[in-house]
């Protein structure tokens, strides 16, 4: 139990005006007035004194009429302390599910310091799924290869499993450069803080800043569609854009709006049939719409990785590929 805690002046004042209104006489609702003006007047209550007042009150009891007054003292000033230790702030374990739940997501990096100098930042992202075991699913996009694997997460603290795994693709000397250091930060990272939309990770004198992806005020263009059997690469120019909490899309022929409901943190995301032109094309692309409106109606989730946005069915199947615009 602290030393000293801060109790709020109404919490004092409800209980105050309760002791007021109960007392048996004068002399004992004039005690409980001169108790709140002194906690009003002096809200740094001494948690020690608390479990004296405990066993005051226990005294008063035995010692009868004169006692009944210090009694109420003592039992106003028991209660108070008591609110006040129940509403004390909440310790590593609240603050550890807390940072959890809020890193939970989606994040592109924007910024890159190693040894206190700013790095130029390819590409790359970072995915935080939660596990619901005090684990969480790490994925993202490098700067020229994907990643996986998974962290713990104990209030600002964290711990990557060793050894990510990452596919083995070539790129720019640059990019790959890049790629190293930022690894190389995964592989080290031991403190994780989040605020409302940026996410920071550091490790010894490395620190990566990410901002919160949204599909709010994104646009995208359709590359890839299942076809029952596979997803099949598309090459027409469908495209979808949310906005002002509407999807518009473009068939290759014809334009919409369909309603839509998404949870970013759970990755849910859904559309709703909506008003859509009639205008026909070629049989290709007739094809190539049906297509994709089949699929988009059996969305159910999605995943963002670099500029990728892929769309899942209910049982996980892949539905349709974009790439960001």
């Amino acid at each position: 139990m602290p030393d000293v805690l801060q109790i709020s002046p109404l919490d004092i004042q409800c209980f105050c005006n309760y002791l007021v209104g109960t007392a048996k006489d004068k002399g004992s609702a004039d005690c409980a007035v001169l108790f709140c003006k002194v906690c009003v007047a002096d809200l740094h209550i001494n948690c020690r004194f608390y479990q004296f007042c405990r066993g005051m009150a226990f005294l008063a009891f035995a010692w009868g009429i004169f006692m009944k007054r210090f009694m109420t003292i003592a039992l106003a000033a028991s209660c108070g302390f008591f609110f006040a230790c129940a509403s004390a702030p909440k310790g590593a374990d609240s603050a550890s599910a807390a940072t959890g739940a809020e890193a939970n997501g989606d994040w592109d990096l924007v910024s890159f310091e190693k040894d206190g100098e700013k790095i130029s930042v390819a590409t790359a992202t970072l995915s935080l799924t939660d596990n619901g075991d005090g684990s969480y699913a790490v994925s993202g996009f490098s700067g020229v290869n994907n990643y996986s694997g998974s962290l713990t997460v104990s209030g600002n603290n964290i711990a990557f499993a060793p050894n990510l795994a990452s596919t083995r693709m070539a790129g720019p000397q640059d990019a790959m450069e890049f790629e190293a250091a930022y690894l190389e930060l995964l592989g080290n990272a031991d403190t994780l803080s989040v605020t409302d939309s940026e996410l920071s990770l550091s490790g010894g004198k490395t620190v990566a800043r990410f901002a919160k992806k949204a599909l709010e005020g994104s646009a995208w263009k359709l590359t890839g569609a299942n076809t029952g059997n596979a997803v099949v690469s598309q090459s027409g120019n469908i495209t979808l854009a949310f906005n002002d909490g509407k999807a518009a899309v473009f068939t290759g022929i014809n334009t919409g709006n369909f309603d839509y409901a998404l949870d970013e943190k759970a990755r849910a995301l859904s559309f709703a049939d909506g008003p859509l032109t009639m205008r026909a094309g070629t049989e290709e692309e007739m094809k190539a719409q049906q297509l994709f409106l089949e699929n988009i109606f059996k969305t159910v989730s999605y995943s963002l990785t670099g500029d990728r946005l892929t769309f899942y069915n209910a049982d996980g199947t892949t539905l349709l590929n974009f790439v960001k615009q």
